[in-house]
């Protein structure tokens, strides 16, 4: 991190203004000596924070470095105590205001640390490393366009800053802008040739514009520099796995998990493999573990929800589902798929207003339009707002499905005028569809047509239980 390395030569210089021929007993020398063990550092510091100087600067910058030495010896709760104190003492020390944000960074307190990086960019905002500590942060919170608004002004400063290209790409590559993503680490690349971070990262955005051949090459190249990398073995998983080679791609992400067993990503994308290769068992055993070790994020309870509707635990799936819409509430895709669950399990009313929740947040959702007109068809009831509901899902995609959910909506409401032709246009687009042949039939019945038997014929021929079907839903064949 750059901004390290400033920090020392603005510390240090600090120092040597402060202190005029120092001796090898001055308790200062040590505490800012980098030379000096970090038991020695941090005795030295305490030495001074005991004796209560009257001088607050003075104080300030001892309680920095030492909370710096904290901070590299993996201690960030005392770091961060201590970054805090130089802060109250002297609250124009940008420094300690960065490294505060450090502090608070490796705690994973994301909006104490943007609070603190941003006093130390309002004190001193001409450091790039600042910025892109910042950008960081903000990607953590999810401000992925305020993430790339600081990194732009981290390249602004530095344009030759790798870590800031790469950084940035990761805040494209999730708003979907993956062609901004792969210029970035490019980039990053031009001026790091030889880094696995970047190149491990390209792999994902050329996975994410389905070059899987590109994928496996960067993240093959990225082992080759760094063999013991979960990120890019889970990468070089995914690549395989996309390319349909499920048996190397668990063998990638078995060795992401040997080096990191509680890798989520490796956990996440090896149980969806499983989960593709048909071995629920080892799928379920993977996303448990993932609910054990990260109960507050979704990826474990959405894989278990999968597992467990295709074994037919219809209550299991849709608790599952409903543990991912407390975590993420607006997202629309799992509304939508505890809605199919609901379906499978024949429970049509806890499906509805799910399918509506869905559509709710997500209007564009064409497919989902489809399978709500279907649902509110089957369910028989609510006759205005169904027939309503397949009027826009088939004005946003008129196919064969719709077609037929709207006629069976008319042959409930006794319009057997508009059945026969909506189940007429659906036969011209699925000429042997047994639902729509047999609905057809008692449309044209209705009619008094008599061509209806021919309908019932045909549909019965396509497929035997057709005619329960409709007895179900409260039609029968006279």
């Amino acid at each position: 991190m750059r901004a390290w390395a400033w920090a020392f030569a603005v510390l240090f210089a600090v120092c040597s203004a402060a202190v005029a021929q120092p001796r090898e007993d001055d308790p200062f020398e040590i505490c800012s000596d980098r030379a000096a063990t970090p038991a020695d550092r941090i005795a030295a510091c305490t030495e001074i924070v005991d004796s209560n100087p009257a001088d607050p600067t003075l104080l300030s910058l001892v309680r920095l470095f030492r909370g710096i030495t904290y901070l590299n010896e993996s201690d960030p709760e005392r770091a961060r105590a201590d970054f805090a104190e130089a802060v109250r003492l002297d609250p124009s020390n940008a420094l300690a205001h960065f490294y505060l944000g450090n502090a608070a960074y490796d705690l994973r307190d994301y909006p104490a640390a943007l609070a603190a990086y941003s006093e130390a960019i309002g004190l001193s905002p001409e450091n790039a490393g600042w910025y892109n500590n910042r950008g960081n942060t903000h990607s953590r919170l999810r401000d992925n366009r305020a993430a790339i608004a600081d990194f732009d002004r981290a390249i602004e400063l530095d344009p030759s800053y790798p870590q800031a290209y790469n950084n940035r790409a990761i805040a494209h590559s999730r708003l979907d802008q993956d062609e901004l993503a792969l210029a970035d680490l490019n980039r990053a690349l031009e001026l790091q040739p030889d880094w696995p971070e970047a190149l491990s990262n390209r792999g994902d955005v050329y996975l994410s514009m389905n070059d899987e051949k590109l994928a496996l090459a960067d993240f093959q190249a990225s082992l080759a520099l760094n063999p013991r990398s979960p990120p890019a073995l889970v990468g070089q998983g995914r690549a395989h796995s996309r390319a349909g080679d499920l048996r190397q791609a668990v063998r990638s992400f078995d060795a992401a998990l040997e080096i990191d067993p509680t890798s989520e990503e490796a956990l996440m994308h090896r149980g969806n493999t499983h989960y593709a290769g048909r071995d629920r068992d080892l799928a379920l055993a993977d996303f448990n573990r993932l609910i054990e070790l990260y109960p507050r994020t979704p990826a474990g309870y959405l894989g278990r929800a999968f597992v467990r509707r295709e074994s037919q635990d219809y209550e299991g799936a849709a608790a599952d589902f409903s543990e991912v819409i407390r975590l993420r509430p607006t997202v629309a895709a799992p509304h939508y798929e505890r809605a199919e669950t609901y379906v499978e399990a024949g429970d049509l009313a806890r499906a509805i207003p799910d399918y509506d929740e869905a559509l709710r947040l997500s209007p564009e959702e064409s497919e989902w339009a489809t399978r709500r007109c279907r649902a509110y068809a089957e369910w028989g009831r609510q006759l205005d707002a169904a027939l309503a509901h397949c009027e826009a899902a088939h004005a946003a995609a008129p196919d064969a499905v719709t077609l037929a959910s709207r006629a069976l909506v008319h042959l409930r409401r006794g319009n057997f005028e508009a059945a026969q032709a909506d189940y007429t246009s659906a036969l011209e687009l699925a000429p042997k569809d047994p639902d729509a042949l047999y609905g057809r039939g008692l449309a044209r019945r209705g009619l008094g047509w008599p061509d209806a038997p021919a309908d019932f014929e045909a549909a019965v021929e396509q497929d035997e239980a057709v005619a329960a079907r409709y007895a179900a839903r409260g039609f029968a064949q006279e």
